[in-house]
Formats: C-alpha cells, sequence, structure tokens
C-alpha cells in the first residue's frame, strides 16, 4: 500500500489529501484477509500438518503465495516508474550542473526506494520457487532475503511517509 500510495502522490494529484490515507490503511489490512481466511481454513480442514510453514500440497500455499507474487510484480513496476520519473526530474532541473552530480542524487534517491517497495524480493523472486528444489539455494535466498529486510524498516523511517506513522 505505501507503493501504491506514493506512486498515486506522484502520479495522481487528487490522492494527496489526508482523507485518502484513510483508504490505504483499510485496504492494507483488509485485501490479505481476503487470501489469508481462505488459506487458514483451506489449512485447517483438508492439511491439517500442525505446522504453517510446512505444505504437503502445494497447490494449497498458492491461496496466499499467488496473491504476494502479484504483490512483489506490481510493487516492482512501480518502483521503475517512480524511478523513471525521478530520473527524468532530476536531470529537467540540473541541466547546469554536471551529470556526476545528477547520477549520484539519482542513485542515493533510487536506493532509498528499494527496501521500500520491496525490490530485492523481485530480484530474489525466481531464487524463492527454487528454494524448496536445492538446500544451497534456499540458504542463499534466506541470508539475502534477511540481509535486505534488515534495512527495510531503518530506510523506512528516513522516508518518513505518513502512512508509517498510523
Amino acid at each position: 500500500m505505501e507503493g501504491l500510495y506514493l506512486h498515486n502522490l506522484i502520479f495522481l494529484a487528487m490522492f494527496t489529501d489526508n482523507n485518502g490515507i484513510s483508504m490505504y490503511v483499510i485496504m492494507g489490512w483488509g485485501l490479505p484477509l481476503l487470501f489469508i481466511i481462505p488459506w487458514v481454513v483451506v489449512r485447517a480442514l483438508l492439511e491439517d500438518t500442525l505446522c504453517w510453514t510446512t505444505n504437503d500440497n502445494p497447490g494449497y500455499f498458492w491461496i496466499i503465495r499467488a496473491p504476494i507474487t502479484t504483490t512483489i510484480i506490481v510493487n516492482f513496476v512501480f518502483f521503475v516508474n517512480i524511478t523513471r520519473v525521478l530520473f527524468l526530474k532530476i536531470f529537467v532541473t540540473l541541466r547546469s550542473q554536471p551529470n556526476r552530480y545528477g547520477y549520484r542524487r539519482w542513485f542515493r534517491s533510487t536506493l532509498v526506494l528499494v527496501p521500500l517497495f520491496g525490490v530485492h524480493y523481485a530480484v530474489l523472486l525466481g531464487m524463492s520457487f527454487s528454494a524448496d528444489v536445492n538446500r544451497t539455494v534456499e540458504l542463499i535466498w534466506l541470508y539475502i532475503d534477511i540481509l535486505f529486510s534488515s534495512f527495510q524498516l531503518d530506510k523506512m523511517a528516513q522516508v518518513k511517509t505518513p502512512l508509517l506513522y498510523l
């Protein structure tokens, strides 16, 4: 929802008021329930292994995996689009200054957006699908995921978006 909020702030001026924030909060907490509740019911009735992290039937896991994967892809598209707009705005306003300064500024602003949009999830998406097959790939995926996830809270606090304070 933070990615959608930031995307709409940049591209749609009508969503910049504070009344719209409650819509994002409701969607952020409500939409996942549409997938979590059916998954919990299916797990409790059809695959009650007493462990939520193991999946005997991977088809049941796709009840929540598909929306998660879709969200990762949509956030990556938002990230690319916002990065493109940042690039254009920085270089249009900095025509008189050297390009090296513009690239450095664009890189820093893009780097702050990486954990906010969860870009590392998009990069690691292929590895997450093969994590069950190969133990080494799973360990590499876990270490990289934990490394990038640890930066997420710190970088999000630096961005100071209004959604973080709700």
